[in-house]
């Protein structure tokens, strides 16, 4: 899987599908491989693109502790790296308060899902 480095971190994703782009953030002790029963489904659609937050599975594991402020900093150096522009945002548990915390910060980037 590819990494980016994000932040000083090196952050595992993955790319799915063609069309409008659509993040997906998972929750606390989880990957992305949790969206794995709906990647095959949104990837007729758009361009899936999951991550492992840093500290989490493949991700770097940086010294802690780490704030939702951290993961949307992330977000945001993984968007640039991607070259994304104005993804829908969708996220599950901690990854929906990184997607609404980001959403607020960086108003006209994402769109909430």
């Amino acid at each position: 899987m590819p990494f980016a480095l994000v932040n000083g971190t090196r952050l595992n994703y993955q790319i799915c599908g063609k069309g409008p782009p659509i993040v997906l953030t998972h929750g606390f002790q989880s990957s992305m491989f949790v969206w794995t029963p709906v990647l095959d489904s949104l990837a007729k659609r758009f361009q899936v693109i999951s991550w492992d937050l840093r500290g989490h599975r493949d991700s770097e594991k940086p010294a802690g502790p780490y704030r939702i402020q951290n993961f949307s900093d992330d977000l945001l150096g993984l968007l640039d790296a991607l070259k994304l522009d104005k993804p829908n945002l969708i996220g599950h548990s901690m990854g929906g308060r990184t997607s609404v915390l980001f959403a607020m910060e960086h108003a006209g980037i994402a769109w909430i899902a």
